[in-house]
This record gives structure tokens, sequence and C-alpha cells, in this order.
């Protein structure tokens, strides 16, 4: 009998070591807490609707950026939010890209450790925005 080792299709983590390789319409515990705050806000009547990874915007030829969540407003606009933990740097350009190219608000929203009250901050991305990667 010849034993035969059994890996998976998949790494289980990042090459980085960043952790568990993220699975894709999964909510992150960040996302899962402020799709709380989106259905508070829902039931308030401010927003209309949102939804978690719906819509994916091709940038160029093989790169696309899915926003976490669409959200549309009472009055019928659009707007696409970012949740971050901490953001790298090829990620805020994808953000930038997209809220450049395409006629969406975009918002970067971050959220304070659990520890500091863990409040969620909305910041809109587009024109004047300060690219938190630039030197100086």
């Amino acid at each position: 009998m010849r034993l035969v080792s059994v890996r998976p299709a998949y790494p289980l983590r990042r090459p980085t070591g960043h952790g568990p390789r993220r699975i894709p319409g999964q909510m992150n515990k960040t996302e899962e807490r402020y799709s709380r705050v989106l259905e508070g806000r829902r039931l308030a009547g401010e927003i209309y609707q949102w939804w978690f990874e719906r819509l994916t915007l091709k940038l160029a030829d093989d790169t696309r950026y899915t926003p976490d969540f669409l959200v549309q407003l009472a009055d019928g606009s659009l707007e696409l939010h970012e949740v971050k933990g901490f953001m790298r740097e090829d990620a805020f350009i994808k953000l930038k890209v997209s809220a450049s190219a395409f006629p969406f608000r975009f918002f970067l929203v971050t959220a304070l450790p659990l520890r500091e009250g863990g409040a969620f901050t909305l910041k809109p991305i587009g024109d004047g925005e300060t690219d938190p990667f630039a030197g100086g």
C-alpha cells in the first residue's frame, strides 16, 4: 500500500502571511459590523437598500474591482462603500481609479478598534482627497 498526501486545491494561507484566504461573498468581522450599521440606516429610512459584493467594475483588461457594499439611498442615488481595517497601496489605487472612471460616489469606510469604541468613519474618494501613500 502506498501513502499519498492530500493537499487542498487552494492555499490555506496567503503567501504573504496575512491570514486565511478571503472567501468571495463572505463578510469579514468588520464588514459584518458595518452591514449592521447599513441595516439600521435602512430601517431608519436613510437608505432604500444595500447589497454586499453585488457589483464588479472592469478597470482594464484583467483588472477588476468589487466594492464591498453597493448602497442605494432613499433618493435613489447609488454609492459604493469600501470597508477597510487597513489598506494596501494597490487597493487604494483601484479605489481612486474606480472613483474617477465611474458615475458613483465612492467612500472609504474605516473603523476604530472595538476597544476604542469601534465607530465607523466614511471618507469620500474623488476630487481633493488625501492619498495616504503619498510621500511628504
